[in-house]
């Protein structure tokens, strides 16, 4: 199933006129495709249109070919319905009859033939590989079979004379024209690539878009509509069984694949010029990243910048380079404010939709008009739109602006300050990392890394971040804590620190108990209850002689403290009205 999901970076405006920009995302659902081996799709990577195309060919020609009576206990296995295994499950309508309802040839409309999603009257042949390959034949009910004929697919118009719904009874979810055929939606994506698998792997069939080509008839060997089966392709992704279906047909039947349901990506990299959900998708993320959804998928968020992949996309951006802008900007401009967004410049093939709205209680929300909005081109991929918000001219208008800053960033920001023992911490800046141990007979061990000292009262928000790991048993001590302090000496023993007691107890939790290393955890620490401008955080190690062998280990990796930085700029005269709170937002959302 498909999931509506929605991206979201929030500008309020508050008071008179007070503005504040943040960003948040919403709770999403993705999907994920067959993990099948990059090696099958070796050669593709950088290729685009006819070149990948033919790559593709060359991947997925001259497969096994099973004969067309085979077809028959091919698709009982295929199709085979889960509840009971002596049904079959058809393709349209997804209804379960008996195995033994075969189509014989005389039998009546409710028994199942197998039906050529790319019909034989528009190039298949009624004998070679093409006539049974199994990643274009379904079962269906014979009558739902000849209803649909050889009209190609479409989205049905239900304002033409000849409008068909439902097409057929016994496919109650299928709609028709004179010449389409539009199957249900769950029915979509899966009819799609199989129509882009038969144009892929046989070189005298041609998809086209009619107009402006000549519709599909028996003299030729075309079939459409190519951009309605892109789209179709994008929105509904591969389901469980058709990408069961698409393993079994290469492991048991043909020994080839069809490429579209392992990457429906490829289809977008072949057919579509400028920006496009699936050369997006390709150009960011490698075969097995687009296999990973904590990667690529929409609620992903790879650089960290605090921008979803919904977000990157809808703006047409790089996933994988946190944006030196945010999305969405204010600015002054003589007396009139400003609001500045960034969005692809053609939206039709990104499966993503970006648009700017207004509310005034955060709950209700509507679009804001953007006709007299303009816009201006970035790049071949990019545009900027801007729009007056009000004037400055007759009113106070407080700017807030929120942005997230890092205030440590690594391991070298930090000291190493030896108290007492043999050992000191070893930092390892150009792997982010320090590590420290005592060994057995080593005087008792005290020592500390120390941040850098940070202003707290500047900021909100403030989360202590550093991923840990420990080796070894040291049955009387952790040997790692946290603390902080508004009052350090150059002395961390004399200082007067006060613990980080979350912190301390998770590390407590998962100190090693054993000589095996544990994993890698990641520790995060609330600061925003810290209040002070010359705030130090220290990690004190600890190792006394009580063990007759190594003490515990610890690594420290990847220290960042992050925070909120709010600025506020007031602009105009008091000559202006109170008036309503207003919140705008730019919203990103796929479809």
């Amino acid at each position: 199933m498909f999931h509506h999901i929605v991206s979201y970076f929030k500008v309020t405006l508050l008071a008179d006129r007070i503005l504040l920009i943040t960003a948040f995302l919403g709770t999403v659902t993705t999907y994920s495709l067959n993990a099948q081996s990059e090696n099958y799709y070796s050669g593709v990577y950088g290729l685009s249109g006819s070149e990948l195309k033919q790559t593709i060919n060359n991947i997925i020609d001259n497969h096994t070919s099973i004969s067309y009576e085979a077809v028959w206990n091919a698709h009982k296995d295929l199709y085979r319905d889960p509840n009971n295994s002596d049904n079959i499950i058809l393709f349209y309508s997804q209804a379960s009859i008996s195995n033994e309802d075969q189509d014989a040839g005389g039998d009546p409309g409710t028994y199942f033939n197998r039906e050529h999603l790319w019909p034989r009257s528009y190039g298949v042949g009624t004998s070679g590989d093409d006539n049974s390959d199994l990643h274009s034949l379904v079962p269906a009910y014979k009558s739902v079979n000849s209803t649909r004929g050889n009209k190609y697919f479409d989205n049905s118009d239900p304002n033409e004379s000849q409008y068909s719904n439902p097409a057929n009874v016994l496919a109650p979810n299928c709609t028709s024209n004179s010449d389409t055929f539009e199957p249900g939606d769950a029915q979509k994506g899966r009819v799609a690539r199989a129509i882009l698998y038969m144009d892929t792997r046989y070189d005298d069939l041609e998809l086209v878009d009619t107009p402006p080509s000549p519709a599909p008839d028996s003299s030729s060997n075309r079939m459409a509509q190519l951009s309605t089966l892109l789209n179709w392709n994008r929105r509904f992704p591969p389901t469980d069984n058709e990408i069961t279906n698409n393993q079994k047909i290469y492991e048991s039947y043909q020994n080839n694949r069809n490429p579209y349901i392992d990457h429906p990506e490829f289809a977008d990299k072949i057919w579509i010029e400028g920006p496009s959900w699936g050369k997006w998708r390709l150009d960011n993320f490698s075969l097995s990243e687009l296999n990973d959804s904590s990667i690529s998928g929409d609620s992903a968020d790879p650089d960290e910048d605090g921008i979803s992949n919904l977000m990157e996309r809808a703006i047409y951006s790089n996933p994988k380079t946190v944006n030196v802008s945010k999305p969405v900007t204010v600015e002054v401009s003589g007396t009139d404010l400003l609001i500045t967004f960034t969005r692809a410049r053609n939206t039709e093939n990104i499966n993503a939709n970006i648009v700017l709205e207004e509310s005034e209680d955060l709950i209700n929300w509507n679009s804001v008009d953007l006709s007299n909005a303009s816009t201006q081109v970035l790049n071949e991929n990019q545009e900027s739109v801007q729009l007056s918000l009000a004037s400055t001219s007759d009113s106070i208008i407080t700017v807030v602006s929120t942005t997230n800053v890092t205030l440590v960033d690594s391991i070298s920001e930090l000291a190493a300050e030896d108290i007492a023992g043999d050992n000191a911490w070893d930092i390892q800046s150009e792997n982010n990392y320090a590590v420290i141990y005592r060994d057995w007979g080593d005087p008792d061990e005290e020592d500390w890394l120390i941040f850098p000292e940070i202003n707290l009262d500047n900021y909100t928000e403030e989360i202590l971040s550093l991923e840990y790991r420990s080796r070894f048993l040291d049955p009387m001590d952790t040997g790692l804590k946290l603390y902080y302090t508004n009052q350090y000496t150059s002395d961390p023993s004399s200082t007067n620190w006060v613990e980080l007691m979350d912190a301390n107890a998770e590390l407590d939790l998962n100190k090693s108990m054993s000589s095996s290393a544990t994993g890698t955890y990641t520790l995060q620490s609330d600061l925003s209850n810290i209040d002070g401008t010359t705030i130090r955080i220290g990690i004190k190690y600890t190792s006394t002689e009580q063990y007759s062998t190594y003490a515990r280990a610890w690594l420290v990796a990847n220290p960042n403290v992050l925070a909120t930085q709010t600025t506020t700029t007031n602009i105009g005269d008091n000559s202006g009205a109170i008036k309503k709170y207003s919140y705008y937002r730019v919203r990103a959302s796929s479809f």
